[in-house]
């Protein structure tokens, strides 16, 4: 169960990931925020913020895991596989952006 302000604030991630994703632009938020939140939490006192080479660390094996799994085509590998071929198989087909050129992803935007 969320409260209300964090309804707003997943909802804004959301917003803002397809938005980028439209525009094309392929940087991480987690990355962007992170300086940021760590000083928050920081000044709010919480001990529990891990070393920035431990989170570096543990997001460089956990996508390194996740791309050996889609190599191997297995467990979270193996779905997100399927979610990119029917993905890609949706953007292939003629009704989506009325036909028109796939290289431009702003194309299909109707922020456009």
């Amino acid at each position: 169960q969320n409260t209300q302000e964090g309804f707003f604030t997943i909802r804004s991630v959301f917003l803002l990931r397809g938005m980028m994703a439209t525009c094309g632009v392929t940087s991480s938020m987690v990355e962007a925020w992170e300086e940021d939140a760590r000083a928050v939490l920081r000044a709010s006192g919480d001990r529990t913020v891990p070393s920035v080479i431990r989170s570096r660390s543990r997001r460089m094996l956990t996508r390194t895991w996740l791309s050996l799994q889609k190599s191997l085509n297995v467990g979270a590998g193996a779905r997100l596989n399927t979610l990119e071929a029917y993905t890609a198989g949706s953007m292939d087909d003629a009704s989506v952006g009325g036909g028109r050129a796939r290289e431009d992803p702003r194309r299909m935007s109707s922020l456009w």
